[in-house]
């Protein structure tokens, strides 16, 4: 018995988060290179509702995109809205060889210029274009020498901009008519399409700077008034839960929670309706203390979790951005599980299991007393994977009777066959 206990493990996952569908344009000719005409799928457009749709409701291809929101990086969705046209045969002919000719001589003319000039009105236009076709031509996504040069790239673009609109150039009239062009190009070229793309292009990356690359094109976006949404900071919190996985960096959740404060300040100073923090935010926060190994990780996790359940009951229950779902819960369980108290781990396991079972209306034990299983509340039903924590939480701990009631857990879900899953 103690065996089969043993071998239950925790199934892995990720939240990588929101998959969405981006609603913005650039100015002139950006639109129709960076937006080719195509066919989305209508998948794209449903993603925040997928959270709060009832599960006997949904169909079999919106649970499978459901999951996809928590395993697949946006970026995906936007690398191809934002590929070259294919009618644009100069870009989409590019070699290797020609975009490292190319890289070479915009990062040389940038690192020469201190006072602007630098780079042509045809290298400032030519920039985004090479930006996305460096993952694309070497192969290895924003790895080594792709990584190094699309960052540089950005570098020289921002660079140049900044230059140019710094308080001594502001004023157009001031301006060599060429500085004139070459601010119109930057104009139409620096939108918060191309920021949110290079946001998203290093919050799926796994480069070791990953996270703090695309953190740092979001303090951009912020200090530059090119406003970023809930998406994009989602997609840096994102960034940094991977980068506690992967890499193992020790202040990553903790950079994460602050991108989430920030977030919640910036939305009561603006009233901007779109820096609003949703479930996502929240959760990926708690999915990137799940994966560090900070002491406090479990304790914090809690917490946040606890804010959400008090938001969303002080709305009335009508407050779909801070109400807590299943993965939620599991990420504070995953959390808990972690923990260095095997005792109190397992006890605030339980906890969360057992408010689970009552918020969602589950019977566990196929009794039905008091007010156990008048929930409603279907997005937050236990799932395998909290099963699979509970059980592991169970034969780890040094409760004597840890492995009996882990087994009995076991057969509980298999007579129950997966119905509440």
């Amino acid at each position: 018995m103690i065996t089969l206990v043993a071998i239950i493990t925790i199934i892995c996952y990720q939240h990588a988060g929101a998959y969405v569908h981006h609603h913005s344009t650039t100015k002139l000719q950006y639109s129709r290179l960076l937006f080719p005409k195509r066919h989305e799928p209508a998948e794209t457009k449903v993603p925040y509702q997928l959270y709060n749709q009832p599960r006997s409701s949904r169909s079999k291809d919106s649970t499978l995109l459901l999951g996809a929101v928590q395993t697949v990086a946006t970026a995906d969705l936007l690398e191809q809205q934002f590929i070259a046209s294919n009618d644009d045969d100069y870009f989409m002919s590019y070699t290797m060889e020609q975009l490292q000719r190319e890289t070479k001589a915009i990062i040389t003319a940038s690192s020469a210029s201190t006072s602007g000039g630098g780079l042509t009105c045809e290298q400032l236009e030519k920039i985004p274009f090479m930006i996305f076709k460096w993952p694309e031509l070497s192969g290895c996504g924003v790895m080594g020498e792709a990584g190094e040069a699309i960052w540089s790239l950005w570098n020289a673009l921002i660079s140049e901009w900044e230059l140019l609109t710094n308080s001594n150039n502001a004023i157009k009239s001031n301006m060599t008519e060429e500085d004139q062009q070459k601010l119109c190009t930057l104009e139409a070229i620096m939108t918060n399409v191309l920021f949110a793309k290079n946001v998203h292009t290093w919050a799926k990356s796994t480069h070791v700077n990953a996270a703090q690359r695309a953190e740092s094109v979001l303090e951009q976006m912020v200090s530059h008034k090119v406003k970023p949404n809930v998406i994009t900071f989602n997609a840096v919190i994102g960034a940094y839960a991977k980068s506690a996985a992967i890499h193992g960096q020790s202040n990553a959740a903790e950079r994460a929670d602050k991108i989430l404060q920030r977030m919640e300040l910036l939305h009561t100073k603006t009233g901007y309706e779109e820096l609003r923090p949703d479930v996502i935010s929240y959760t990926s926060v708690i999915d990137a203390y799940s994966k560090s190994n900070i002491p406090h990780a479990a304790k914090r996790a809690s917490e946040i979790l606890h804010e959400m359940e008090e938001r969303y009951a002080l709305s009335g229950e009508t407050d779909a951005n801070v109400k807590p779902n299943t993965i939620t819960y599991n990420s504070v369980m995953n959390c808990w599980n972690k923990h260095q108290n095997k005792a109190d781990g397992l006890m605030q396991i339980e906890h969360l299991f057992q408010n689970m079972t009552r918020l969602s209306g589950v019977s566990i034990d196929n009794k039905c007393e008091s007010e156990q299983c008048k929930g409603n509340r279907e997005d937050v039903t236990p799932s395998v994977i909290t099963y699979s924590i509970v059980m592991s939480a169970l034969a780890k701990s040094d409760d004597l009777n840890g492995a009996d009631r882990a087994c009995q857990l076991l057969e509980r879900m298999i007579e129950k066959g997966g119905s509440s899953f």
